[in-house]
């Protein structure tokens, strides 16, 4: 059975790591994906970028940690899972 606050608490994770690998490690796009793909979540690389870049929620998220801004209490990050 599919958890809908599981895949929440994955994307986040999915953006998180996403964020960290290209925009503060400053790794290429294409090995970034690569990597979350066969190292990380295990998932194709364009669902990975899917899940990013194509959910408002995900998109959002990604935008304000890209402007350095924590996130808020209604962004389910509560919950914190860390690998």
């Amino acid at each position: 059975m599919r958890n809908p606050e599981m895949t929440k608490m994955r994307d986040r994770k999915l953006v998180e790591k996403f964020y960290q690998l290209y925009d503060v490690k400053r790794i290429r796009l294409e090995d970034v994906l690569f990597r979350m793909s066969h190292e990380i979540f295990f998932l194709d690389t364009n669902y990975i970028y899917k899940r990013i870049f194509y959910i408002p929620d995900n998109l959002s998220y990604y935008e304000r940690l890209k402007e350095g801004k924590k996130p808020g209490p209604d962004t389910g990050t509560q919950m914190r899972l860390d690998f």
